[in-house]
């Protein structure tokens, strides 16, 4: 999803320019002005989603090496089929939700957006790159809601 993020993001100007292309100059210009706000507040969801799940399973492996549980539950306690399987149940532990996830993402966006860029960007104040920050964060949030459940669909009847 990341990357479908970016993706967007280096789409901007092809969809602005074939959106004018259909005689839309108004929604070219809501394109090029938005499209990356809305796209990479997309990507920063899932990056924040991936490096929090990343940590917990840092830490859930350490312990579990600690305790002498590695042994126990099989080879494939750290196989990557296994990893991958088991943020949900890491986020859960970890008290973290989808909910924690858009706000820090949107902390981070807005962020970026209040302080210029973080100084290290030149960027143009306009009030309504918060609402398009906000709807990627917020689009973002469905798509990860939605996958979940056609996963869990997809596991149950498996």
């Amino acid at each position: 999803m990341i990357l479908a993020g970016v993706a967007g993001l280096l789409m901007k100007r092809w969809l602005s320019d074939f959106l004018k292309s259909w005689g839309s100059d108004s929604m070219s210009d809501l394109a090029y002005s938005y499209w990356g706000n809305l796209t990479i507040s997309f990507a920063v969801y899932f990056l924040v989603s991936m490096g929090l799940a990343s940590h917990a399973e840092t830490v859930y492996k350490g312990l579990a090496r600690e305790r002498g549980e590695v042994d126990k539950r099989g080879s494939d306690f750290l196989s990557i089929s296994s990893v991958l399987a088991r943020p949900a149940l890491i986020a859960a532990r970890a008290g973290l939700n989808r909910v924690t996830i858009a706000v820090i993402a949107l902390l981070v966006v807005e962020g970026f957006e209040f302080t210029n860029g973080f100084g290290i960007m030149t960027n143009v104040y306009d009030p309504f790159d918060y609402l398009a920050n906000a709807l990627g964060v917020a689009l973002a949030y469905f798509v990860d809601v939605l996958s979940a459940r056609a996963i869990s669909v997809d596991r149950v009847s498996s």
